[in-house]
Formats: C-alpha cells, sequence, structure tokens
C-alpha cells in the first residue's frame, strides 16, 4: 500500500531478517506508513494504539488496518505463544470491544484483515501440524459474524459524535450497555482471500507484490 501511494518506497523488507520488525515510511506531504510486527495484537505500542493515544506525536491515523491469527495456530502450545483458536478469539473480543471505547478519536477508518487462507499444498510440515483449514474458516466467520452480522463485508460503519454520551468511556458512564451493543465500527474486507492465487507464492503464506498490491487498491 506504501509503494502505490509513493512508488519510490519499498515494496520488501531490505531483507529476510527484517521481515519480522517495525518498519515507519514517509510517503510525502505529511504522510507516513507505520507497520507494527505484533502477530498477536497485545504489545504495549498496540495497546497504547487502540485506547486512540496515536503514535510518535503524530496525528490521528487516517486508517487503522488490524490483523492476527495465524501466529495463534502456530504457537498454540508454546509458553509465550496464544494458546489457539481460543487464544485468539478471546484476544480480539478485547480489542474489538476496545474499537468501540476509542472510537472515533481512534482513526478515521478501521479494518479488520480477515485470517489468511494459505495455499495448504505448500506448508510445511510444521506448519502445516498446527494451522489448519476448519481453525481458520471458524475464525473468519467468528469476525464476519461479530463485525458484520446484519451487512455486507463494506457496508460503511456508524460512528458516534464525539462528545455524546455513546462516544464516552463504558467505565466511566452510564451508557456501557449501550456501548456493548453497538456494531463494530470497523470494516471487514472478507475479498481478501478470494485474491489469494496458488501461483503468487512459494511457501504457501506469503504471497507476491502482485497479490498485496490488488488487496491494496
Amino acid at each position: 500500500m506504501a509503494h502505490l501511494a509513493d512508488p519510490t518506497l519499498p515494496t520488501s523488507p531490505p531483507s529476510m531478517f527484517e521481515k519480522h520488525a517495525d518498519v515507519s515510511l514517509p510517503a510525502g506531504m505529511g504522510t507516513w506508513f507505520d507497520f507494527f510486527w505484533d502477530p498477536f495484537l497485545n504489545a504495549s505500542k498496540t495497546e497504547t494504539l487502540l485506547k486512540g493515544a496515536g503514535y510518535g506525536g503524530r496525528d490521528r491515523p487516517a486508517m487503522l488496518v488490524l490483523g492476527s491469527g495465524l501466529w495463534y495456530l502456530r504457537y498454540r502450545d508454546e509458553g509465550d505463544g496464544g494458546g489457539g483458536i481460543s487464544g485468539w478469539e478471546a484476544r480480539m473480543e478485547q480489542v474489538l470491544e476496545q474499537i468501540k471505547v476509542s472510537m472515533p478519536a481512534l482513526a478515521d477508518e478501521v479494518l479488520i484483515l480477515p485470517v489468511l487462507n494459505p495455499d495448504f499444498s505448500k506448508l510445511s510440515q510444521e506448519r502445516a501440524a498446527f494451522i489448519h483449514k476448519a481453525d481458520i474458516d471458524a475464525m473468519n466467520m467468528d469476525l464476519l459474524l461479530r463485525i458484520s452480522p446484519f451487512t455486507t463485508a463494506y457496508d460503511p460503519p456508524v460512528f458516534p459524535h464525539a462528545g455524546s454520551p455513546e462516544s464516552q468511556d463504558p467505565t466511566t458512564n452510564s451508557s456501557s450497555d449501550a456501548t456493548r451493543n453497538r456494531p463494530i465500527p470497523a470494516l471487514f474486507p472478507s475479498v481478501f482471500n478470494s485474491v489469494l492465487h496458488p501461483s503468487q507464492t512459494l511457501d504457501g503464506l506469503h504471497y507476491s507484490s502482485l497479490v498485496t498490491k490488488a488487496q491494496s487498491q
């Protein structure tokens, strides 16, 4: 997406050792693209962002894109892992509820990405032992039902006006029930998985720039 905004920006990390690192890219005209490597969505930086506190003294982001899932499956049994699908469900519930509390101060628009549906025939034996299609289908259905239970995936969310009772922190406001019952103010681009193609991945998980460009557009 950054490369689409500014063709001089790189389309991939400088090396394989930097693919799991935070990156900030200036795209001109005061625009920045910030990528935070946080596959469990539980880092302190992510927590700060979700509370609408911003990042690095910059203005509220125009778009906040969040994605998680496969690492919860891959490292489900490790001590510092996510606990599998149940751990992912618990964390996503926290994230989505915090989005409701923080909007509209969080960002102009929030996107929750679907869990990647890999090419299972190309997964390594180690990955295939933990990443299963049934789990991914269940996770994406869970997201769809939470975010867009009665709408299409692209219907715009309705945000409360700043200063209205519905926009206040439910922990200090009597409208907490109303806050919990509001729709999730986010978009769920379920079409992301439909543009994946086996010819554009070598390991079943990481796709070429042709795919990521189509997803960004």
